[in-house]
């Protein structure tokens, strides 16, 4: 996906009317058809879709994660209609041929990969080390300031290359490019971060992320640039992730089930996106029927469902940690892509952008 292919936009008026508070929730643009205008950033939709990116307040959020995605005390019904079978196998296949071809974390990278930990300047180090969380969230200080925009250059560098192999990958689901155009924004959009983790989350240790590239990032990093708490919970999803041991064909319907949530705020055709997540997780039940038991079906789909719900969380948390980009931006140098999939405004002109924006190397 281009730059030129990507641009911003206001969603519908009925669907701004949706999200929280008075923020227009900004949305994605021709990323997912085939038209041809070209990428531009308009100031007015820079505002963040971060606190209404699943409902319009946080405790209504719960409920709707809890309609989506909650662990069944009761054993689920098997799937026997041979068609319903049939349809459910050619979904499987058709994504996992989607996954295979869009995803980069994969086994056989993760064992030939070397790590190298982020090396940032001696003293961008010593000014991470020695900030607080409060310090972090708050500072007005010109040198934590670039350390966190250094941190996010660097992060922000190595996540870019996921958001074209995501947008293609969803593309791929079927039936997506037949819902509205700004639903499937959104759904992109806010669905992104969960999807990127949950794919790159076998590659991470206990105590850092890494990217496809070998580079990790510590937690001092990770807490430096979000805070505390999300640094832990991003890399406890990961060990959840990881120890399903999910095999290609579920990573595949897994991130696309997490794709297809149809409790984003804005959304319209919400009733054809609950469809094709049920679609989804039903192939995802049968995949399990294949090789599974009844009672190991249902505490396979119970411990997806509870990873979903964690992911879903992680995302909202994400989106609003995201807040320090969108203030900050004139401080940062990000690249266009990853600027646009998260709202983070974006200078007109790039040399202003390099301009107003820390001296940033990536440190390899």
């Amino acid at each position: 996906m281009s730059r030129d292919s990507v641009r911003y936009g206001r969603v519908p008026k009925r669907s701004r009317e949706e999200a929280s508070s008075s923020e227009a929730t900004p949305c994605l643009s021709t990323a997912v058809t085939s038209s041809s205008s070209s990428s531009g950033l308009s100031a007015s939709s820079a505002s963040s879709a971060s606190s209404a990116s699943l409902a319009s307040s946080p405790g209504s959020s719960l409920l709707l994660l809890r309609a989506v995605a909650t662990p069944s005390r009761e054993f689920r019904p098997e799937i026997r209609n041979a068609m319903q079978i049939e349809v459910a196998l050619e979904l499987a296949r058709d994504l996992l041929v989607a996954h295979r071809s869009s995803n980069t974390y994969t086994d056989a990278l993760k064992s030939t990969l070397k790590i190298k930990p982020l090396q940032l300047k001696k003293e961008e180090e010593e000014e991470s080390e020695d900030s607080s969380d409060e310090e972090t969230a708050t500072s007005t200080t010109g040198k934590v300031r670039d350390v966190i925009a250094s941190l996010w250059y660097n992060i922000a560098f190595r996540m870019t290359p996921g958001v074209q192999q995501v947008v293609e990958f969803t593309k791929r689901i079927p039936g997506f490019t037949l819902l509205p155009q700004d639903d499937q924004l959104i759904l992109i959009k806010l669905g992104f971060f969960e999807v990127w983790a949950s794919r790159a989350s076998s590659f991470f240790t206990p105590d850092d992320v890494v990217f496809d590239d070998g580079t990790s990032f510590n937690q001092t990093h990770l807490e430096t640039m979000y805070d505390t708490d999300f640094s832990h919970f991003l890399l406890r999803y990961a060990q959840r992730v990881a120890k399903l041991r999910l095999s290609e064909p579920e990573m595949a319907l897994y991130t696309a089930w997490l794709m297809l949530c149809p409790v984003r705020a804005g959304l319209t055709d919400r009733e054809g996106i609950a469809a094709l997540h049920k679609s989804v997780e039903d192939a995802l039940q049968v995949m399990c029927q294949v090789h599974m038991t009844r009672l190991e079906t249902n505490t396979r789909l119970d411990a997806l469902n509870a990873v979903a719900v964690d992911a879903y969380k992680l995302g909202a948390r994400h989106d609003e940690l995201l807040g320090w980009c969108r203030i900050n931006w004139q401080r940062l140098l990000l690249p266009a892509l990853f600027a646009e999939i998260f709202d983070i405004p974006k200078a007109e002109e790039e040399e202003n952008a390099v301009a107003l924006a820390p001296a940033m190397q990536v440190q390899v």
